[in-house]
C-alpha cells in the first residue's frame, strides 16, 4: 500500500502525462522478465494556474526568438522556479517526501 496520493497515469485518474523515453524503456529492454513499476514524483512549487502561465510564456518565447535577452532570461528563470524553487524549506519537504516514497516502496517489495 503506497497511499492515496499515488495515481497510475494509464488508469485515467492522474493529471500527469504518459512518460516514455530511454530511461523507462531501458528497464524493460534490459530486464524483460522483470515486473517494472516506474514512478515519477511531483512536488508543487506554485498554484497550477501560475505554472500554466509560465509554461505559456515559455511557449510564446519559442515562437519569438527576437525577444530581448532580458525577457528571455526572465521567462527562463520564472519557468525554472515553477518546477524547482531555491527555498530550503521546500527542499527539506521534498527530501522528506522522497524518503517516505522510498521506504513505502521497500516495504511493498518485501511483501511481494
Amino acid at each position: 500500500m503506497v497511499g492515496r496520493d499515488v495515481f497510475a497515469p494509464f488508469a485515467g485518474d492522474s493529471a500527469s502525462a504518459d512518460v516514455s523515453g530511454p530511461v523507462i524503456s531501458t528497464a524493460y529492454d534490459e530486464c524483460p522478465n522483470a515486473r517494472v513499476a516506474p514512478m515519477g514524483l511531483e512536488f508543487g512549487t506554485l498554484p497550477d494556474l501560475e505554472v500554466l502561465q509560465r509554461l505559456r510564456a515559455d511557449t510564446w518565447l519559442r515562437s519569438h526568438p527576437e525577444a530581448p535577452a532580458a525577457q528571455k532570461q526572465e521567462i527562463g528563470a520564472q519557468l525554472r522556479d515553477a518546477f524547482y524553487c531555491d527555498n530550503e524549506e521546500w527542499k527539506g519537504m521534498v527530501l522528506g517526501q522522497t524518503r517516505v516514497v522510498l521506504l513505502q516502496t521497500l516495504q511493498g517489495l518485501r511483501k511481494a
